[in-house]
């Protein structure tokens, strides 16, 4: 890199540029005899590293940015209204077009329920779904590097899960929210469960 940069802006063909490279390498001792340059090429005319960009024409990039935008439109978030009364909010954020949060909120209890909480499970198998990154109670545990900027649009209070390699996905995304309850009174909980359909989110759309 150190002998590359002398020629970055010369506009010559680049095999020529990586021969002149070649021939400076040569010329000191730290590298002579040490390191050599190997050049292979199949150019059948001649390009330069100081060729003009030559961006692509209105309908290639109209059909790109066609794409691009189908692959970050995420589900609309939802309530779950249960048979026991609780009224669950389902949300979603995206960490990349691959990868998606799916939260779960419990906005509505009755006054005879004392204790609850929404889980995923039964996330599709072709998915890369860590358990230990599911229904985790803050943004930073579900293993995001991005959690605080993907955070910032989720309401407080949820659990969260990470579902990776949507690119994997060949049906519509379909998972199972669990709902976990305990009436007042009473030691055990009971267990009520709802199942979502979301289509096919992100780049999921592109069917890949």
């Amino acid at each position: 890199v150190t002998f590359l940069k002398r020629w970055l802006l010369e506009d010559e063909k680049i095999t020529v540029l990586l021969d002149k490279v070649a021939e400076d390498m040569g010329t000191l001792e730290i590298t002579r005899g040490r390191q050599a340059l190997e050049l292979r090429s199949n150019l059948s005319e001649r390009r330069a590293l100081t060729d003009p960009i030559r961006p692509p024409g209105q309908d290639e990039s109209s059909a790109r940015n066609l794409q691009w935008a189908k692959a970050h439109v995420l589900p609309e978030s939802r309530h779950l209204r249960f048979d026991c009364g609780v009224t669950v909010q389902l949300g979603f954020a995206a960490e990349f077009s691959n990868i998606m949060i799916i939260y779960t909120r419990v906005v509505a209890t009755p006054g005879d329920i004392a204790k609850c909480e929404a889980k995923l499970t039964d996330i599709p198998e072709e998915l890369d779904v860590d358990l230990k990154c599911t229904n985790k109670e803050s943004p930073e545990e579900v293993g995001s590097p991005l959690a605080p900027a993907w955070s910032l649009g989720c309401p407080s209070s949820c659990l969260y899960s990470r579902l990776c390699g949507l690119q994997k996905l060949r049906q519509e995304l379909a998972f199972t929210v669990c709902l976990q309850y305990r009436y007042r009174g009473m030691d055990d909980f009971v267990e009520e469960r709802r199942t979502v359909s979301v289509g096919k989110p992100l780049i999921a759309k592109l069917n890949l």
